[in-house]
């Protein structure tokens, strides 16, 4: 039987305190805070090197399945400070849908952001309108 999952990761490390990651992680895992469905998210903390800056990074939990729209609103929010204060315009995540079976429509993915406000927006494609002739 198929074991469907979605895998997260963001694009960058969100530049913080120690203290200001403690309490994002403890935001993020608050059951207070939490909606009834579980999002499967972590927070890991990377110590500053090779010219980067110390921060956080935000993924999936291993042999979980990210659910952004889970994600507890407080959390997001306070995450949103965090790119205000390091002048990062928004957090793009990327989504990998994946199955541990090759079956129609299985795999795929997408990139979403997290803007300063807390938002999370999912990006709308648009197909071109003209079919475009195969290249040779």
């Amino acid at each position: 039987m198929p074991n469907y999952r979605t895998d997260a990761s963001s694009e960058c490390i969100v530049p913080c305190t120690h203290e200001q990651y403690s309490k994002l992680s403890e935001l993020l895992h608050d059951p207070d805070g939490q909606p009834e469905d579980s999002h499967d998210f972590t927070v890991d903390w990377v110590d500053a090197r090779f010219g980067h800056a110390a921060g956080l990074y935000l993924c999936s939990i291993d042999d979980g399945s990210a659910q952004p729209d889970n994600l507890p609103v407080n959390f997001l929010v306070e995450l949103g400070k965090l790119l205000s204060e390091a002048e990062i315009p928004h957090l793009s995540i990327g989504l990998a849908y994946t199955c541990t079976t090759n079956t129609v429509g299985s795999h795929g993915g997408e990139t979403l952001r997290l803007y300063p406000n807390g938002a999370l927006v999912y990006p709308q494609v648009l197909w071109p309108t003209e079919i475009p002739s195969p290249k040779s």
